[in-house]
């Protein structure tokens, strides 16, 4: 059975309106952070779910997420923090949770290419 990675939502976007204020790394959707100390912390914290279809629709918000974060401060750019990000990614997932990254990596592919 399939996980929805984010409980309570529909397959519509997901909401921007989340996200507000200063935009820094801690504050994606996909990074993690505990509150105390830094175990278990993670550039690359998604739901685990075996519909294929919604993690590649987040990966792409993700994406977009991670792109409006560099544009809010293009000194950001150079700063590895893409190489962080798919340094954390588990790419022996065989599950759906695949769809994560495959949105991701492809929705900054459409990016570049444009223009």
């Amino acid at each position: 059975m399939a996980t929805n990675p984010k409980a309570g939502r529909s397959r519509q976007e997901p909401s921007h309106a989340e996200q507000s204020g200063p935009y820094d790394f801690t504050s994606l959707p996909f990074v993690y952070r505990p509150k105390r100390g830094f175990k278990n912390a993670s550039n690359w914290k998604v739901k685990p779910t075996d519909n294929y279809a919604l993690a590649l629709h987040y990966g792409e918000w993700y994406a977009a997420e991670f792109m409006r974060y560099l544009r809010s401060d293009p000194s950001r750019a150079g700063g590895n923090s893409l190489g962080l990000i798919a340094a954390a990614i588990d790419y022996q997932d065989k599950s759906g949770a695949s769809g994560y990254w495959v949105g991701f990596f492809s929705h900054l592919e459409r990016v570049l290419c444009q223009r």
